[in-house]
């Protein structure tokens, strides 16, 4: 009976946010529901000149005749992230072992119900 009631919980969950949300808090954070699961932030850059024209990034504030920090491409993508699993402070075990540990299968709840080609990033917060 156990067997099936989990079988029928897994078959009822799918990799929606709202289900995907369900599913963590269940797991990690019945009592309070704190689990939080947002669409990753992308950021667009602003160019100088043309990507393709392959030119080096060198621009200087007149006013304090400093470098502007430029942020590489990489960086614009949200950080490989689709969405972020925002987990309270609160969860987070004290000892490193036991934070790997809750890590270790927070993400195994993700992978088994989110799609393949979806990444995500656990901030906590």
């Amino acid at each position: 009976m156990e067997f099936r009631r989990q079988a029928l919980y897994k078959v009822n969950h799918n990799s929606q946010i709202c289900y995907l949300q369900a599913v963590l808090n269940d797991s990690f954070d019945n009592v309070q529901r704190r689990i939080i699961i947002r669409n990753a932030i992308l950021r667009e850059p602003l160019w100088f000149y043309e990507p393709e024209e392959n030119k080096p990034v060198l621009f200087y504030e007149e006013s304090d005749n400093k470098p502007v920090y430029f942020r590489e491409e990489s960086e614009f993508i949200g950080d490989g992230a689709d969405f972020l699993v925002l987990v309270p402070i609160d969860l987070k075990p004290t000892n490193t072992q036991e934070e790997n540990a809750l890590l270790i299968k927070m993400k195994a709840q993700i992978d088994y119900y989110k799609l393949f080609v979806k990444n995500y990033i656990i901030l906590w917060v």
